[in-house]
């Protein structure tokens, strides 16, 4: 009678490897102020998580897990905070987490910060008048005319500014510069010009 054949014990194959992203899209999007968004991993093996070197603007934590024997899949919640951009352009940031043969990602898009008058100059006539402007922005942001300048007076109304000019009774035109500044180094200036009376001062 032929022997009976036997498996030998541990050669059982190992569980494939369980790695997904729950409870969150694979996706986030932040304003230029940052924030901060959790999500979950589900693993049954340990798990790491990476980002391109030059990515110095998200942080995350944990960044890694060593538990797991691919028995039982394991929940961890992983905190990942953005810091404020300060530049004027979009930015995108790519997480992937790897456990095994397993990868998943995980994007992040931020908002760049900008300042936009709603003019590129402001033009006033001999005899007196009054220009408003607008100023677009998601930072906070200051306003002013040149400090030796009497002609012409502002007013701030949230995101809006009112100029009053006094009657020009020179024989040339006027100028100034209104220089509208942020804490983030970003600016911008707005040519100001008054026509007098006579056709060279305009």
């Amino acid at each position: 009678m032929a022997a009976g054949c036997s498996k030998p014990e541990g050669t059982d194959p190992p569980p494939p490897a369980h790695l997904e992203i729950s409870a969150a899209p694979t996706a986030s999007q932040f304003d230029n102020t940052g924030g901060q968004v959790d999500i979950t991993i589900e693993s049954n093996y340990p798990w790491t998580a990476s980002m391109p070197q030059d990515i110095d603007w998200v942080e995350l934590s944990p960044q890694e897990i060593s538990a797991g024997n691919g028995s039982a899949v394991e929940n961890t919640e992983v905190t990942i905070v953005v810091a404020r951009n300060e530049l004027t352009t979009d930015r995108t940031a790519t997480i992937t987490f790897t456990s095994k043969d397993q990868t998943r990602e995980f994007t992040l898009t931020q908002a760049a910060s900008f300042l936009v008058p709603s003019v590129e100059r402001l033009t006033f006539t001999y005899p007196g008048s009054t220009q408003t402007m607008t100023v677009a922005s998601n930072v906070s942001w200051e306003a002013e005319i040149d400090p030796e300048v009497s002609w012409c007076t502002m007013e701030r109304d949230g995101d809006s500014l009112t100029f009053t000019a006094d009657p020009n009774d020179g024989s040339q035109k006027r100028t100034a510069t209104l220089l509208i500044t942020t804490d983030l180094g970003i600016s911008a200036e707005i040519p100001m010009t008054q026509f007098s009376t006579t056709p060279t001062g305009r």
